[in-house]
């Protein structure tokens, strides 16, 4: 969820301050997202250095957050069955 909300700002065109202002959201969620920090905002940037190929500083992010390769891997695809599951499902007309 923390990396959706990353996204905001860019969504509608607005900083993410901006977008975040009017939003009541956990103050560990609000730190993460403008500031990187606690645990979720090192989750954030770990994502963030995957999504733009920085293997190196991935890496030493993932050592940091004591996650291994190989779990990060599996939590990847596990994510990613996810999302086909519920992009699936959403053409579908439920009654």
């Amino acid at each position: 969820m923390i990396g959706m909300f990353s996204l905001l700002g860019a969504l509608f065109g607005l900083s993410l301050e901006e977008v975040l202002q009017p939003l009541v959201v956990a103050d560990a969620v609000r730190v993460a997202l403008l500031e990187r920090g606690g645990e979720l905002g090192a989750l954030l940037t770990l994502l963030e250095h995957a999504e733009r190929g920085e293997f190196a500083a991935l890496s030493a992010q993932l050592e940091s957050v004591q996650i291994s390769v190989d779990d990060y891997n599996h939590i990847i695809a596990d994510a990613s069955l996810w999302m086909l599951g519920v992009s699936a499902g959403a053409g579908s007309v439920h009654a």
